[in-house]
């Protein structure tokens, strides 16, 4: 997903979409009730609740500039965990630490 237009909606609080992003160029700024939570930038990561809980999204995401992103499915997803496990403990681990912390 290329991203060209600064301040564009990536996604949106209570959405029901489950894929999850991989930042691969720019940056994001979450949001929670229309307040900033978090900037993420090359390599960061946001959706992976979603993905893995098939809950709403817990915030929305939006472009800070020219932002090209990794979007990963839930049945591409699945369909990898099936062999690697290891990574669905990751993304567990991830997922916990988020929660805990609020994003």
């Amino acid at each position: 997903m290329i991203i060209n237009t600064i301040e564009q909606k990536i996604l949106e609080e209570g959405d029901k979409d489950t894929s999850m992003f991989i930042i691969k160029s720019g940056s994001v700024r979450l949001e929670r009730f229309n307040q900033e939570v978090r900037r993420l930038q090359v390599g960061d990561s946001f959706g992976e609740i979603s993905l893995l809980t098939s809950h709403p999204r817990t915030a929305s995401a939006f472009a800070n500039e020219s932002t090209v992103l990794i979007e990963i499915k839930r049945e591409s997803f699945e369909k990898v965990m099936a062999e690697y496990q290891h990574i669905r403990f990751h993304m567990m681990q991830m997922m916990e630490y988020r929660l805990v912390n609020q994003l």
